[in-house]
């Protein structure tokens, strides 16, 4: 908020130094038959890694009859 409004940032681009990486993922529930309009149902199977130190998990959704709707 504070660049937004002006402010200079607290460090140059050339100063930043890459640690890590990220990957993000989203699932989608679409139906097929009815032209992949989104679809809501429950969710049978669901696995991810098992999170570690540097690993880490964040999810929204767990395995086993819960009515996932990705429009909510």
């Amino acid at each position: 908020m504070q660049v937004a409004a002006g402010d200079e940032l607290p460090v140059l681009q050339d100063q930043l130094t890459v640690n890590g990486h990220a990957f993000e993922a989203r699932v989608y529930a679409e139906d097929p038959d009815d032209n992949f309009m989104p679809g809501a149902g429950p969710l049978h199977y669901l696995a991810t890694p098992t999170p570690r130190h540097d690993l880490r998990i964040e999810s929204g959704v767990r395995q086993g009859g819960w009515n996932y709707n990705v429009l909510h």
